[in-house]
Formats: C-alpha cells, structure tokens, sequence
C-alpha cells in the first residue's frame, strides 16, 4: 500500500503548512520516510523531524529547545 501511504503524508503535510507550523514531528522511521519524502515532491516548506533527535537536542542544549525548526539537527530546512 505504497500508494496510500503516500497519500496519507501528503495529506499531513498539507495539514501541517496550513496551520503554520514550522515542523512535524514523528515517533516512526516509516512515516519521516514518508513525509520526507512528500515534501521533496511537493516542495513543501516544513521541516520533518524525528522525536528522539527532538528530545535529544532538548537534553544536549536546554536552550535550544525553542529554536525555530530550521534549525534542528535531522530536520529538513529549505
């Protein structure tokens, strides 16, 4: 179900931009797959991020912890 999984990420990404958010964020490998892979043909603006490199950079550098998604190590900023 390559296709349907496909769709569902562009579906979350496009909800995702239209509530501004600067990233999304996900637990699973498969679906930071997905999403990635959607915001490379959509050329979509957000950041796809995974949780544990979230809370990891979170515990590395308190401060950092408010950075802007751009910014964020394994996510994707264009």
């Amino acid at each position: 179900m390559p296709e349907y999984s496909a769709w569902t990420a562009g579906e979350r990404i496009e909800e995702a931009v239209a509530t501004g958010a600067e990233a999304l964020v996900t637990a699973c490998g498969w679906c930071e797959r997905n999403f990635l892979d959607s915001t490379n043909a959509s050329g979509e603006q957000i950041a796809v991020v995974d949780i544990l490199a979230l809370v990891e950079r979170g515990l590395a550098e308190p401060a950092a912890a408010s950075a802007p998604a751009a910014q964020l190590e394994g996510g994707v900023a264009r």
